[in-house]
This record gives structure tokens, sequence and C-alpha cells, in this order.
């Protein structure tokens, strides 16, 4: 399995940039192994060293072909193309120069770092236990297996001097872009902190402008209703006021009060009236309470009802409440509908009712 590639657009292009380098280090490696083994090949006619100069034409093959498919922008198939590469070049050798052992277990070490920063996962798991078999399986065959006639102890010796150094080296410098790879992880990982914490440090500023707004914003809305709490108190108060004046009770001698009434009554109003005449009546030592419907445009049932109640309720407190202004339309109006107003005295006008008896 793949890893995953960087979000970036630089880091796609670094990744390909690296293995092609690292093939074309090994394209020399192998060049370089190659005519050594021919020299030996030619100046001996070993069989050993001919077989070893194929295979190391299969591996010069082999990482040209990878290097084309990176080329393509195939970076997975190249990868795993040298590694196979490199793991048939170990075995070959193995059987055929058993001799030089030290620089063969390089090999499977080799392949391990060069797919680590390029495929993970069960892939990598699965190259490294064929990488850890292969080990096992070139030190058995080293001590075990002579296929064929070795190379002279020297030329061994020579192989092992030159090559095992060019193999840790290319080791190193694996290595040494697998810490480049890391460093520029670490500092994109550290920049994209660094603009985490900016846009955190920016969130922050906008919810404190915006929490400050809302607040403005909630101190607007209480303060606008403590002013409609009170515009509705002063309401009230002024609407009791008015209810209060538009039922005036008015002393006209030291035991009558007149009530004039202005206006249509309804059930409201008829309740006030009753309210404000017995609260007079209670307060003040008058006897004698005139009700003065004259601005009263229309008097039905419950307006007459609510009259005659305020009148029965005016007689328990021991008063007299007597209906000034009935005129002829409104006597009209009280005989059809049928009401009685007996023990009622009534008056055509205030002047009337004010005249001494």
């Amino acid at each position: 399995m793949l890893l995953p590639t960087a979000a970036s657009a630089d880091e796609s292009a670094i990744q390909p940039a690296r293995l092609r380098q690292f093939l074309n280090w090994l394209l020399v490696s192998c060049v370089a192994v190659a005519v050594g083994y021919a020299i030996l090949w030619v100046a001996f006619s070993n069989a050993v060293a001919g077989l070893a100069s194929c295979a190391m034409a299969g591996l010069i093959a082999a990482t040209l072909v990878s290097r084309t498919r990176l080329d393509r922008g195939k970076l997975s198939a190249a990868v795993m193309l040298i590694s196979i590469a490199l793991l048939v070049t170990g075995a070959v050798f193995t059987l055929i120069n058993p001799g030089v052992m030290p620089v063969l277990v390089f090999i499977p070490v080799l392949v391990v770092v060069i797919a680590l920063p390029y495929i993970g996962g069960r892939a990598l798991r699965a190259l490294m236990l064929v990488c850890l078999a292969q080990t096992a399986g070139i030190v058995a065959c080293a001590q075990y297996l002579r296929l064929y006639d070795a190379l002279p102890a020297w030329a061994n010796d020579l192989i092992v001097l030159t090559c095992v150094p060019l193999a840790v080296g290319l080791i190193l410098l694996l290595l040494w872009q697998f810490r480049d790879h890391l460093a520029a992880t670490l500092a994109r990982t550290r920049a994209a902190n660094e603009a985490l914490q900016a846009a955190h440090a920016g969130l922050e500023a906008q919810v404190a402008e915006r929490t400050a707004a809302l607040q403005y914003a909630l101190g607007e809305v209480e303060a606008r209703a403590a002013a409609q709490a009170r515009l509705l108190d002063e309401n009230s108060q002024q609407r009791a006021t008015i209810l209060e004046m538009s039922v005036p009770v008015l002393p006209v001698t030291a035991d009558t009060l007149v009530m004039p009434l202005v206006g249509a009554m309804d059930s409201a109003r008829l309740a006030q009236l009753r309210q404000q005449a017995l609260g007079a009546l209670e307060r003040s030592s008058a006897r004698r309470l005139l009700l003065d419907i004259t601005g009263v445009p229309v008097v039905d049932s419950q307006v007459a009802q609510g009259l005659i109640a305020t009148v029965q309720a005016g007689r328990l407190l021991g008063a007299e409440v007597t209906l000034v202004g009935i005129r002829p339309e409104v006597a009209q109006a009280i005989v059809g509908l049928g009401l009685h107003l007996q023990g009622v005295r009534t008056f055509s006008d205030l002047q009337t009712a004010l005249r001494p008896s």
C-alpha cells in the first residue's frame, strides 16, 4: 500500500526526484561492479565472474526500466521493480558467489530503506519479511552451498573491500534522503501548526468581536425592553387615569355627588362606574348620588342592567342613587327592552335633579 502523498505539489515533485537521484547512484555503482566482474572474467576466464557480470547487467537493465517508469509518473511501479531486481540479484549472487556474503547481506537492508518512504502497511511488512528470509538464506548458502568454483581469495577480498563501502554508502545516502524527507515534513507540519494557530487566533478575535457585538445588541434589546416596559407601565397608569376620569365623581353639595357619564358604556366602564360610585359613597358623607347619562349615546340592555346594579349597590350603602338625563329616545329604548326601573328615581336633566324638593 502506498503511503499517503503530500497535499502540496512540491512534495509530489520531490519524491520522484529523490528516487531518480538514487537510481542514478545505483546505476553508476552497478556499472562499476559489472566492469570489475567483466575484467575478472576476461583476465581469468572464471565462470563465476562471467555470471556475476551478467547478473549485474540484468540489474543495470532493471534500473534503467525503473527510471523509465518513474519518468512516466509510475512511482510505485518503479519502487517495486527496483526492489524486486535487487532481491533477485542478491539471490543470484548467493548461488554463484557466496564468498561475498558481507556484501550480499546489505542488499535486503538496502531494499527496505529504498521502499520505506514510498510504501507502507501490509506491503511494507511483507517486503520486510521477504528481506529477512533472504538474509537468512544468504547466510546459510554462504556457509554450506558451493555450486561453482569460487573466485580467488584475493578477488573476493577485493570485491568485499570495494562493494561493502559502496553498499553502505548507498544506504547512508538513502537515509540522508529520508532525513531530508522527515525534515521537510516536520517543517510543513510546523508551518501548518503556525497557520492553524494564526487561524485559531483570528477565529478567537472574530468570536470576541461577535460576542461584543451580541452583548451590545443584547444591551440595546434590554434597554428597549426596559423602555417598552416603562411605556407599558405609563400606558397602564394613563389608562387607569383615563378610566378614572371617564367616570368622575363631583361633589356639588355636602350630601350630593354627581357622576357625569360621557361616551359609550361597555362592561369595563360599567364595572369602573360601579367601583367609583361605591368608593366615593364610602369615602364621603354624601347620601345622594346622581348618575348623569346625558352623554351616553346608546342605552341597551347591558348598560341599563349595569346602571340598575349600581343603583342597587348604592342603596345597600344607604345612599339614594338617581338617574339623570333620561331623554325621550332613551326612555323608549328602556321600555322597548322591557326593563323595569321600579324604585329608581329619574330626572330629565341635572338642573331638575338638583332642585330642592
